[in-house]
């Protein structure tokens, strides 16, 4: 709605009302409450490492190629840092030859679809995100839910699903450089990690929760109903009484 906004598209009889995502959050509390480390054990991840991930779609939009390229990147900086990446799609095959082009081998694990996906963000460190464009990444939501960090270029509705320096970051330039320092700056600061950790949850209560969006809802339809009534109510009182009676 805002592109619309600032594309031009704007018109003082038309008003536009915009509704955050409702999210239920209790499935992802108590990921952020699970062992890190029998995650880790139940993926093949070695225990004593810091561990970069994501779910996703496999398909073009999502660009898993800039994910294995920044992933490669942090990887030949941080010798202690391993990846896991959970998803489904056309270009599977695509990102596990990618992968190994990239030199990740043993230090990227491949998951493919996975119903517990608590146990995946458990494992992480950080969430990175690569996508191309986005409507309101739903992943995003589930991370900070989950108690971890995430990375994510400033893409479509990704600045209204985190809170730029304290629940994640948001880089401007989608280039596996700059993503990948982002991610390390997260690594590197293990206390703004645990802080993030915190304020993830709180933040997604308050913006997600669907009770928000249920009486958000409400309201939207009892102001447009009053104002539906005022408008008929000022056209009533403006119709003569001629134009419908004749004497």
């Amino acid at each position: 709605m805002r592109e619309i906004s600032n594309a031009g598209w704007k018109s003082r009889a038309v008003r536009s009302s915009s509704f955050a995502t409702a999210f239920c959050q209790a499935a992802f509390k108590s990921a952020a409450g699970r062992r890190s480390w029998k995650c880790r054990r139940q993926f093949g991840l070695p225990p004593n490492v810091s561990v970069v991930g994501a779910l996703m779609r496999f398909a073009d939009e999502k660009d898993p190629d800039l994910w294995l390229e920044t992933a490669s990147a942090i990887a030949a900086a941080r010798p202690d840092v391993c990846f896991v990446l959970a998803g489904y799609g056309v270009l599977a095959n695509r990102i596990a030859c990618k992968a190994e082009e990239f030199g990740l081998g043993e230090r990227l694990i491949l998951l493919g679809p996975t119903r517990d996906v608590g146990a995946v963000y458990a494992a992480m460190d950080v969430f990175l995100m690569t996508s191309r464009f986005e409507g309101t990444p739903n992943v995003l939501i589930e991370a900070q839910a989950a108690g971890v960090p995430v990375v994510t270029p400033a893409v479509g509705g990704t600045s209204e699903t985190l809170v730029d320096g304290l629940t994640g970051l948001l880089v401007p330039t989608r280039t596996a450089e700059q993503i990948g320092d982002a991610v390390m700056r997260v690594l590197n600061d293990p206390i703004w990690r645990q802080r993030a950790a915190r304020h993830g949850p709180q933040f997604v209560s308050r913006r997600f929760a669907w009770q928000r969006k249920i009486k958000q809802t409400i309201g939207f339809y009892e102001r447009a109903a009053r104002r539906r009534m005022q408008c008929v109510n000022g056209l009533s009182e403006r119709l003569e009484p001629s134009r419908f009676w004749s004497v």
